[in-house]
């Protein structure tokens, strides 16, 4: 499967799933650099065949993980956890 944050740097995702109930392995994945809605659709849609998924070895800041999170659709209030400061 071959997608593409944007005409300049093309993604080969990997989906391993875990052989558990749910569950997948995800490589091939970038954090630092922009996730475009075509890449975005396909990690959209191994979580939801998969249900979790892991990104082994990829160091993630707030930078990344917020940009990762917007990709994904944004964020919202939740009643668990605090937002991080300045965020």
């Amino acid at each position: 499967m071959v997608s593409q944050a944007d005409e300049v740097f093309p993604v080969r995702l990997k989906v391993e799933p875990s052989g558990q109930a749910c569950g997948a392995r995800v490589t091939g994945l970038d954090l630092s650099r922009p996730i475009g809605p075509e890449l975005a659709a396909e990690i959209r849609s191994a979580w939801l065949e998969h249900r979790v998924l892991a990104f082994p070895g990829r160091p993630a800041n707030d930078d990344t993980l917020e940009a990762f999170s917007r990709a994904m659709g944004g964020f919202g209030e939740d009643p668990f956890f605090d937002p991080i400061e300045g965020r």
